[in-house]
């Protein structure tokens, strides 16, 4: 039919589009939480929620892993999360109050989307983040805190940018066993999925790849001397990837979503709509990964219900949760980069752990100082064992472990200038001998070649057993090359496993 004056006449009359019409439809269309984060920035209008949920996630892994915390959100009840990170979760550019960083973030988005029910009840994060570390100290933050781990509900893991500069950029990251390079990274994303995989069989995983290096002209000319080159980024989302797909794990992917990069133009809308710097996301990046990963996971639990998934049954009788009762990773697949002697080290706890920024560790376990001592050179920064005279060494009485030594790690500070060479090696002093037999000997170079400084660790295997009950110490020098400059060495942590 004709439309008619009437009909026009609705037309013609009916209301405009209002601001808050408008804020409805795009929070529709949008990746941006607008009601918990505000309006959308002018700049990441574009960023729909279908990027969010589905151009951002490079591998979905397998959603009966957030059977548990979508049941849980979906009742009511609390939830705890477990973060795992380096600077960007610390809170680089944003200030150092976990509310402003993604973390924080993705905590208001639980608390507004998914309250708890239950009086005096909430929902939880667990920071263990720490600036300028890779997995490897990931895995080891997650040993070390087996209780806070136990009881997570979901992990989120951002490691991106970091794990790339271990392993590229400054070659000191290693596996057990001193291989060196992208195998390491392998090794080492591996371990960190086993290790909670086997510590909450049940927790929902997901990796969040949220920054990323060498991509923005001016920095790469800072730093290394020339232009950046395409595809105008290096992190280790693809490394992750190989690890992740074979372990059915999420990962989400912020420079999928945002990119590619290859445009001058794209690379000039990234900088100003989600960088601070040239390495770290700012305020509305944060509330973008938040975002990101809200969206991820309403999706899920949406596609669940859908699906008659998630019912109004206890979390005891629900058998949509599918528990998982492990007491070992047997229920894990075979490992890909993995020897069996690996999987003992990785399972074992360690036999001692020395503080060596703490001065009553320093007193009782050094038995010979040469030229080392209990210091800093930088009044702002934290004293521990240190020297700078070249050739002069220092030894550690470290007791008699009581079982195999699978691995030693060290703690090292590294940096572009001033650093030498450190010369370790592991001896035992066998019960009724004064002979000492090496274990193990490395030559650690401290000095990097990009502009970067960060207390790094540092893996090596014994090249032999040691005798049960025999006297064990640890032997670290100066090398005598670091003599033709001042240079010098800081040990801040020793762990024997």
């Amino acid at each position: 039919a004709p439309i008619t004056d009437d009909n026009a006449n609705v037309t013609a009359t009916a209301a405009p589009i209002t601001d808050d019409n408008e804020n409805l439809r795009r929070g529709k269309s949008t990746c941006w939480l607008e009601n918990m984060f505000g309006p959308v920035p002018p700049l990441l209008t574009n960023v729909s929620q279908h990027m969010c949920r589905h151009r951002a996630v490079t591998n979905m892994g397998n959603k009966d892993n957030f059977n548990t915390i979508a049941l849980r959100l979906s009742q009511g009840l609390p939830v705890n999360v477990v973060v795992f990170g380096g600077s960007v979760c610390m809170g680089q550019c944003v200030g150092r109050d976990t509310k402003d960083t993604f973390v924080g973030r993705f905590l208001q988005f639980l608390e507004t989307t998914y309250p708890t029910k239950a009086a005096n009840t909430h929902h939880t994060i667990s920071n263990l983040c720490k600036d300028a570390t890779g997995t490897n100290q990931a895995w080891e933050a997650a040993t070390k805190n087996r209780d806070i781990v136990r009881n997570a509900h979901i992990f989120l893991v951002d490691k991106g940018s970091n794990d790339i500069q271990e392993s590229e950029l400054t070659g000191t990251w290693l596996r057990p066993g001193h291989t060196r390079g992208s195998d390491s990274l392998h090794f080492w994303t591996e371990a960190l999925v086993r290790e909670l995989r086997t510590s909450a069989p049940n927790a929902a995983l997901l990796w969040v790849e949220t920054a990323w290096r060498e991509w923005y002209d001016s920095n790469c000319q800072q730093v290394l001397k020339h232009p950046c080159v395409a595809p105008f980024h290096r992190d280790a989302s693809h490394a992750h990837l190989q690890v992740l797909e074979y372990y059915d794990v999420m990962q989400i992917s912020m420079l999928r979503l945002l990119g590619p990069l290859g445009s001058v133009k794209r690379r000039t809308w990234v900088d100003q709509a989600y960088f601070c710097d040239h390495y770290h996301p700012n305020k509305d990046g944060h509330m973008l990964i938040a975002s990101t990963i809200g969206q991820a996971l309403d999706d899920i639990i949406e596609r669940k219900r859908e699906s008659g998934l998630l019912f109004n049954k206890s979390l005891s009788t629900a058998t949509t949760t599918s528990p998982i009762n492990a007491t070992s990773d047997s229920f894990l697949p075979i490992p890909i980069t993995m020897k069996e002697e690996d999987l003992k080290f990785l399972s074992a706890k360690p036999q001692i752990q020395l503080d060596l920024t703490d001065p009553s560790v320093v007193n009782v376990t050094l038995s010979e100082a040469g030229a080392w001592s209990y210091a800093t050179d930088i009044p702002s920064k934290p004293k521990t064992l240190m020297t700078s005279s070249a050739g002069t060494c220092a030894t550690l009485n470290l007791g008699k472990p009581t079982r195999e030594i699978y691995m030693l790690r060290l703690n090292l500070l590294f940096s572009y200038e001033g650093f030498g060479i450190a010369n370790v090696e592991l001896v035992e002093q066998v019960k009724g001998s004064k002979a000492r037999v090496s274990l193990l000997s490395e030559t650690i170079n401290c000095k990097w070649t990009s502009r970067t400084s960060q207390v790094s660790s540092v893996e090596i295997k014994p090249q032999r057993g040691h005798t049960p009950g025999s006297n064990i110490f640890f032997k670290v020098c100066l090398d005598e090359s670091s003599a033709d400059t001042e240079q010098k060495l800081k040990l801040f942590a020793l762990t024997l496993y």
